[in-house]
């Protein structure tokens, strides 16, 4: 990638670098914003710029609005990260890319229109935005990264677009405001605890399937996520494989029937299942990942 579209800043970056007249710091050739002003809370960035590099505004406490040229590409990783008096931000339809926790822990932003050029979103980019309470997410979007909107306590709504091919691991995590979440067809993989517990669920898609309140991967034969907090539960014997976390914070659960098409589960299957007091575990299982619970179990 040439230097003028990268978003690392390098100690020979910082030397060479120019502040301008509100001390925000550029590349020479002015096409990349490398540092902003701890001190601003008011800013536009300046035309022709192309990268707001890794961590340029990331900590500015006092930044509360900043506006975007249209001539930027890329916005970098934790480029906004804990800007917790940002309220506002437009992204132009030249941003392409969003980096990882990019806005990751602004707590006072609100709402957010991601621009039909942006094709992925970042591991973590709107983490911790507990104000947010609606984003729409473009046609253009094929990849939704690993907590992208973790613990987004106030989001009501979001549509996931059919071109989204990806979910990563908790990518809806902690979301408790959010009533429902659609599944479309598009989608091809889904991580790790990608949504909170007590979530209403529905699919298009004919590989991910909700049966009984259990989120299933009918093409893995992988159970990826317990959606209720319930006192019993049986899981299907189309699954083989309960995946990592899938039982993860069922306070709740009692009791499980594990049927014998098991043979694998996965790391802390069963963490904070405090309630749950006793697990048998069929022949078929050959593989038991590490940490499996949190809980006095008896495992028989």
């Amino acid at each position: 990638m040439e230097n003028n579209k990268n978003t690392k800043v390098t100690e020979e970056d910082m030397a060479n670098g120019i502040k301008d007249e509100y001390g925000v710091l550029y590349s020479p050739d002015g096409k990349r914003l490398l540092k902003g002003n701890y001190d601003i809370a008011y800013y536009a960035i300046k035309e022709g710029t192309e990268v707001i590099c890794n961590f340029a505004f990331g900590w500015c406490i006092s930044l509360q609005s900043i506006v975007i040229p249209n001539s930027v590409t890329r916005i970098g990783n934790q480029a906004f990260c804990d800007c917790k008096s940002l309220q506002s931000i437009v992204i132009p339809d030249s941003v392409t890319e969003i980096g990882e926790e990019a806005f990751w822990g602004c707590t006072s932003l609100q709402s957010i229109v991601i621009p039909n050029s942006v094709t992925e979103i970042g591991n973590q980019a709107f983490n911790k935005c507990s104000s947010l309470r609606s984003i729409v997410i473009p046609d253009s979007v094929t990849e939704i990264g690993g907590g992208a909107f973790s613990d987004c306590s106030s989001l009501q709504s979001i549509v996931i677009p059919d071109s989204v091919t990806r979910i990563g691991n908790q990518a809806f995590c902690d979301c408790k405001s959010l009533q429902s979440i659609v599944i479309p067809d598009s989608v091809t993989e889904i991580g790790v605890r990608p949504f909170d517990l007590g979530k209403e669920l529905t699919s298009h898609s004919n590989r991910f399937v909700v049966e009984d309140d259990l989120l299933i991967d009918l093409e893995e034969k992988r159970l990826i996520q317990c959606l209720k907090d319930k006192d019993t539960i049986v899981i299907p014997e189309s699954v083989t494989k309960i995946g990592n976390f899938a039982f993860w914070g069922c306070t709740f659960l009692q009791s499980i029937v594990i049927p014998d098409s098991v043979t694998e589960i996965g790391a802390w299957a069963f963490g904070w299942c405090t309630s749950l007091q006793s697990i048998f575990i069929p022949n078929s299982v050959t593989e038991i990942g590490n940490s499996r619970a949190n809980a006095p179990l008896q495992i028989r």
